[in-house]
């Protein structure tokens, strides 16, 4: 049993600084560990779609060594591949790759690839209004695609078992 413990609030807590540890299903229900998510502290106002954790006991903003979060009722809305261009040193385009959505039989090797022990660097988790879903947006530390999941769930709960240091962008900063 963790130390930490709390239900929803998935808008207190940061994952643009996070990856994925690894993952894995448990009948319905999606578990995935992060490294570096931020537990938002009471010292900020509110910012646009996020709140301060009931959790945080501080101030600022404490990067956690590992969180699991286990998304109740799981369910892929749908995926995006993030296209990408590769320029030559003199900025010639060498490749243009279209961004696409993807067909569901692709969902089972992207969510492989998400949940595989490999660091897959997290660049945002967050509700998207248009869709009326919640997206993550990962790369890939296998071969550096990106990819888009769009998904819903009946709830959320997290746990951890210490806080960790303050986030990396606020320890270097003159406050």
């Amino acid at each position: 049993m963790s130390k930490y413990s709390f239900t929803g609030e998935l808008e207190s807590v940061y994952f643009h600084d996070a990856c994925i540890l690894r993952g894995f299903y448990e009948k319905s229900d999606l578990v995935l560990f992060f490294k570096d998510a931020i537990i938002i502290g009471h010292s900020f106002p509110p910012e646009k779609d996020r709140i301060p954790s009931m959790i945080n006991p501080g101030e600022d903003r404490y990067a956690l060594n590992e969180l699991q979060v286990i998304f109740k009722d799981f369910s892929v809305q749908s995926m995006i591949f993030i296209g990408y261009r590769t320029f030559d040193d003199k900025e010639n385009l060498i490749e243009d790759i279209p961004s696409r959505t993807l067909d569901k039989e692709n969902y089972s090797s992207v969510l492989k690839i998400m949940l595989s022990n490999e660091y897959n660097r997290v660049f945002s988790l967050s509700f998207d209004e248009k869709r009326s879903s919640y997206e993550i947006t990962f790369e890939s530390a296998s071969d550096a695609n990106m990819y888009t999941v769009y998904f819903s769930f009946s709830s959320c709960f997290f746990q951890f078992d210490k806080f960790g240091n303050e986030a990396w962008y606020l320890a270097h900063t003159n406050r």
